[in-house]
């Protein structure tokens, strides 16, 4: 809730209120209507190059300006939401392991040792269980989902967990037009670099991913997203003195390590830790 509210965004999931009840903590945020991406993904599989450019380009730089670093960004935590006059929305859900970086201090509000976030969509440095994970472990999770809406595949999709993470962190996976031979190449190459080993290899940031998918999204992307690329935001830096009061352990990261072993309705090897 806390990470959330630092930002005011068309892009983000409003939260408008957080609190505890007989032990019970809640969330109090917007109500939307659509659908998740990955819903949309499992009906129709591979999308066209600039559909899938065009859902994802309002999101890509959606909480980093404001000090956020997701953590956890998937295809269920992009939420396309639709409007009273039919408009498609995507907004960013769940930030429940992310991390909140005090602009004063510098002081990082949730533990960085330990492993957080989705085996397929994590970056090769969390899988490692590296204490800097900045937004370039993001950039690396928008190129698995741009890879996955590309192909409707993910790069990594079968393993058990250690194998899973350990085919991130070597990068052992086929590039994007092994499996579609039609995508253009200039878009793999986008694709690939996002997904990069090293963080300094990917983009210099998530708004120069986005200028570099600009030319792939259709004429309508183009002319909302130029030349600022994203919707801009208004940040708040009071915004999370004026919910009701800090929850003791409120971002779940907090908690360590969980490991949810009931089998995902999309994939069987995904497992949610």
């Amino acid at each position: 809730g806390e990470a959330a509210a630092r930002v005011r965004h068309p892009n983000v999931v409003e939260i408008f209120d957080v609190g505890e009840e007989r032990g019970v903590a809640w969330l109090a945020m917007e109500l939307l209507e659509g659908e998740c991406l990955a819903d949309k993904l499992d009906r129709e599989g591979a999308l066209p190059v600039s559909e899938a450019v065009d859902l994802l380009l309002p999101v890509l730089a959606a909480a980093h300006d404001a000090g956020v670093v997701h953590r956890d960004l998937k295809p269920e935590n992009i939420f396309i939401s639709r409007t009273r006059d039919g408009a498609l929305i995507p907004k960013v859900l769940d930030f429940g392991i992310s991390r909140v970086v005090d602009d004063a201090s510098g002081r990082i509000r949730t533990q960085t040792d330990m492993i957080l976030g989705t085996p397929q969509y994590m970056a090769p440095e969390q899988a490692r269980g590296d204490r800097n994970i900045d937004d370039r472990a993001d950039q690396y999770a928008l190129g698995v989902i741009l890879y996955e809406c590309a192909t409707g595949r993910v790069p990594v999709d079968e393993g058990a967990l250690y194998e899973v993470l350990r085919r991130t962190v070597h990068g052992e996976f086929a590039p994007p037009r092994s499996h579609r031979p039609e995508l253009p190449a200039d878009f793999e190459a986008v694709i690939l670099r996002a997904l990069s080993l090293s963080p300094a290899a990917r983009f210099s940031s998530v708004r120069a991913l986005a200028a570099a998918l600009l030319p792939f999204g259709d004429d309508t992307a183009k002319v909302r997203h130029s030349p600022s690329l994203a919707p801009r935001f208004d940040t708040l830096p009071g915004a999370a003195e004026t919910l009701r009061g800090p929850l003791p352990n409120a971002t779940l990261g907090d908690t360590g390590v969980e490991v949810d072993t009931q089998p995902d309705a999309r994939r069987t090897s995904r497992l949610v830790i």
